[in-house]
């Protein structure tokens, strides 16, 4: 969504965050799996932010800002909190 600079990747999360369990994992992981993680444990560090758009998490970092909504979308880019926000309300 945008162009040059105000480019904001906007993406769905399936069931990892929130909303729906994900599916059943297997007893054993395969070789060279990445071990658990507790994203609930990740993402309370976050910022709660909440506006028109909805609410969620966010962070942000020099040259770029994610924002995690509680609907399970995803929107990043090299662009400020605002801008994101902003293509939230789509």
């Amino acid at each position: 969504m945008g162009a040059g600079w105000t480019t904001v990747l906007v993406a769905r999360l399936d069931g990892a965050v929130g909303g729906k369990p994900a599916d059943a994992k297997p007893a054993v992981p395969p070789a060279g799996a990445a071990p658990d993680v507790d994203l609930s444990k990740l993402l309370g560090g976050l910022a709660a932010v909440k506006g028109d758009w909805g609410s969620g998490r966010l962070l942000t970092g020099k040259l770029f800002s994610v924002l995690l909504t509680d609907d399970g979308r995803v929107l990043a880019g090299a662009v400020t909190p605002e801008r994101l926000y902003q293509a939230a309300r789509g």
